[in-house]
């Protein structure tokens, strides 16, 4: 599951080639850079919020991490968690 919508239904975000895009669900063309660089293993939107979650794996055998974006690419926070993190459910 790396593929999500934002809480306004008009932007997608998935993972290529690890990193994390973003694409209006009217666009003609894929995006020419990443909204964010940095590497995931997984990718979740927050429905409530509007953050864009990533997730790292580390070294798939320690705690990973997810960082928390704003809707426009600010990263806000870090956190740590379990092994190999791939995405967030949302009630």
């Amino acid at each position: 599951k790396n593929l999500e919508i934002n809480k306004e239904g008009d932007k997608l975000y998935y993972l290529y080639g690890s990193q994390i895009q973003e694409l209006s669900i009217n666009a003609t063309e894929l995006p020419s850079s990443s909204f964010s660089e940095n590497f995931y293993y997984g990718v979740s939107a927050n429905p409530s919020t509007g953050n864009v979650l990533g997730f790292n794996a580390d070294d798939y055998t320690a705690a990973g991490s997810f960082d928390v974006f704003s809707s426009e690419g600010t990263l806000l926070e870090t956190h740590t968690v379990g092994i190999i993190p791939n995405g967030a459910t949302f009630k």
